[in-house]
This record gives C-alpha cells, structure tokens and sequence, in this order.
C-alpha cells in the first residue's frame, strides 16, 4: 500500500494517502527522521526467494482477476506513505494501529487480495521492543465498535498461538461498511511478520480467515530459514534483484538523499510488467518490470537528488524491438521545441526529448528532460531519463532533484549516461551467468 508519487518519470509503487509532507521552502529537511540503509544485496536475494510463496496462492486469498499482479521487493521506509494498519478503530486519523517501523526494513509481497510484509530491525532487542509495543497496542485498541456518517464499522481480534517459526501472535478483523481488513501479526526470527487480506465488501468469504491464518504460518517458516533456500526462480526477481542500482554506484555527480537524512531507498519486481514510462503514456508492457531507487522523501522533494532504475523485461528480439520503436515514437512527440521560459508568476513546465548520441549495443539512447517551477511551492524540479535497449530488455535510469527557488537547475547527463552503461552492463552480465 505505500507510495511514491511523482510527476512525469516518478515511478509509484501502490497506494494513496500521505502521511510524509510535502518540502516546502523554508522546510528543516533535517527534521525527516532517519530510516534505514538499502539492505545488502545477499539479504534481499535471500528475501526474494521466501516471499515466490506468495506467488502461487488460491483465488481464495488473491481473487478471480486474470490481471492480478504479483511483486516483490522492499521498501524503507516499509510500507512507504501509506502502510497497510493491523486495525481501524476510529474514523479520525489516527485512529489505526501499524507495526513500528522506526529503522526497521520493510520486505513485501503482493498477490491479489494479499500483501506479506516482513519487518526486520537493526538489532534483536529492537525487533523485541517493537514487538512488545505493537501488541500491547492490539490489545488495547483493536477490540470495538463505532458509527460515523458511512455507517458502523467493528474491529475484534484474537490470539494465535505459537507455531513453527512464528511466535504468539493476533489475528485482527477490521468491518467498515465498504471493505474488510483482516490482518495477522507476529513475531518471526528477530522481525515482525504482518500478513494481510484486503478486499470491498462487507463480509469476509467464509474460509478465508482460516486460509490466512495457516499461510501466516508457512510464511513465517519459509522466512524463518530464507538462508538456505534454493535459488529456484529465474532472473527476473532474484538476479534482478542482485544486480540493480544500490548505494556503492552512485557517483560523486550524482548525489542523493542519504538515509541518515530521512532517504528513501526501494526496490521492486512486478508481473506481469507495466511498460517503460514516458512524459505521457507508457510503452508496451513487458512480463516483468524491475525499479530499484535510491533518495527522495517519498514526494516531490529530492534534495541533493534521487536515482531511479527501471528494467523492462520481455521474452523475445522481436516483442522488444516492437517496444523500443514505440517507445522512440513517444519520447520524440514529448519534445516541446516552444517550451516556456521560467516564470516568476506561474507554473511552468519544459519537457525535451529525442535520440542521443550515447550508443548501447549499436542501438543510440532515448532522452527525456523535464523541468518544472512551481510559484506557489517556491521551487523547481528537474529530471533527466536516459533509455537503453539491453537484449531482451529496456532500462531507464533517472536522476530527478529539486531547488528552492524558480531558475534553471545544472544536472550532470553525461554521469547518468556512464552509470546507466554500468548498470546495463551487469544486468546482461547477471541473465547471463
């Protein structure tokens, strides 16, 4: 359920509301808490091999939709701006309870009706701490009924016990008059597993509170010993996962906003895919898509910056190539050769594109420029994405950051050109090894 959002090449993950504001000038960006590092590359491979269980589930849990999504990944802070509550007691904000998330990084999967989300912290007393605080919280707060201009919702919840990796946890139902939220907790190896089924409605399908229950349990086992899994998937998620952007590429050009000062970091592999994204439609959708960022607040602030890698995967020459022709075809009808010059009394909005003279694999790059000043917020953003055809595959590469004050704003293209190579490069080097 949490979410990025973002203009023309800012890529969202899921969800809606907003609980990080919006950096507004004059804004103390020191005050943004600190979150946790991007985990090391062994530790999310090892998490994406546990969570594939939730790729194959029963309609039961994920629904009839043939257009179901499944993904993967991981994001710090977990659950980004709107993560999923354990309960809804009150129809005033904050009337929920959530999983403590402070420093903890947030591993989460997706399919259908079902998100799992393994919460694990910097330190076991941390994790026991936690764990300790969100208990005492259900059983205070999620146990009653109340009435509001919708109608009447009720939340109850009841103890599950111990079994295999997962320790004594709750099982917590949420009714609103539009929608049923039933969630279980508890503690597994040192984190904090939350499982949760969300549907519309005002009941919940009979056996699937059990269903849930008894995947809560072979979840928590199956990540309980996610370090000695085999590695049984394809490249798509697990040597996508070891290959995309992480903190030791970013260059001196082109910093961005490090964790101790409240960064984002994130990474993602989602089936089927969604299509290269443009200043205006998407390109065709692949069977995969893959987007690993690093810094920003989660919104439109990206001081001193934020990086954005995005694969594209597809399963032959002739589908990608199909792709990357329309893909040019939009990228050149996004070049604005009358765009406006800045303006110190309204919101102006500059994009470029066209073919660059930077060559992958005999094949030159696809650019895309934007620039907006925003008056009213009293400051600029600009992004600059770089496309490569990489075999069967379309990487993007964005570095977006944003300025106090409505001027032009330099930003380093050659940079993002050179680690885009980079990137390709060991993306290719991890399909084919």
């Amino acid at each position: 359920m949490g979410s990025r959002r973002r203009g023309m090449v800012r890529i969202g993950i899921a969800g809606v509301a907003t609980a990080w504001a919006v950096c507004l000038p004059g804004t103390a960006y020191a005050a943004f808490p600190p979150l946790a590092p991007p985990p090391p590359t062994t530790d999310l491979v090892q998490a994406t091999l546990a969570m594939s269980d939730m790729q194959d589930q029963p309609a039961l849990l994920t629904g009839p939709s043939a257009k179901a999504t499944f993904s993967t990944g991981f994001t710090n802070p977990p659950g980004g701006q709107d993560p999923w509550p354990v309960c809804i007691y009150g129809s005033t904000y904050p009337s929920s309870v959530a999983v403590p998330a402070t420093l903890a990084v947030g591993y989460s999967s997706s399919n259908g009706y079902l998100t799992q989300t393994e919460y694990t912290y910097p330190t076991p007393a941390a994790g026991t701490n936690a764990w300790a605080s969100l208990s005492a919280s259900i059983a205070k707060h999620c146990d009653r009924t109340w009435t509001d201009e919708d109608g009447t919702s009720k939340v109850s919840r009841t103890r599950l016990p111990a079994q295999g990796a997962a320790g004594d946890g709750w099982a917590v139902a949420t009714f609103t008059p539009s929608s049923v939220l039933y969630v279980t907790v508890a503690p597994v190896d040192g984190g904090i597993q939350q499982l949760v089924y969300y549907r519309q409605g005002r009941t919940l399908p009979a056996g699937v509170s059990a269903a849930v229950d008894a995947l809560s349990y072979q979840l928590a086992d199956t990540w309980a010993k996610r370090a000695t899994l085999p590695m049984q998937q394809g490249w798509v998620t697990v040597d996508t996962a070891a290959s995309m952007l992480r903190a030791a590429d970013l260059p001196a050009e082109l910093p961005v906003t490090s964790p101790a000062a409240g960064g984002w970091s994130s990474f993602s592999s989602t089936a089927p895919g969604s299509g290269p994204r443009t200043c205006t439609d998407n390109a065709g959708a692949g069977t995969w898509t893959s987007i690993s960022s690093l810094g920003g607040w989660g919104d439109v602030g990206a001081e001193p910056g934020e990086l954005m890698q995005e694969v594209e995967a597809y399963q032959s020459d002739s589908e990608v190539a199909e792709v990357w022709r329309q893909l040019r075809r939009i990228v050149l009808a996004c070049n604005d050769p009358a765009a406006p010059a800045i303006s110190q009394s309204k919101q102006v909005t500059r994009i470029s594109g066209g073919v660059s003279e930077f060559v992958y694999h005999g094949v030159p790059a696809l650019w895309l420029r934007q620039l907006t000043s925003d008056p009213q917020s009293g400051f600029t953003t600009k992004s600059y994405t770089v496309y490569l055809m990489a075999e069967n595959n379309i990487q993007s590469l964005t570095y977006y950051l944003s300025r106090d004050g409505l001027r032009q704003i330099p930003l380093d293209q050659l940079a993002v050109n050179e680690l885009a190579r980079t990137l390709a490069d060991r993306l290719l080097a991890a399909q084919s090894g």
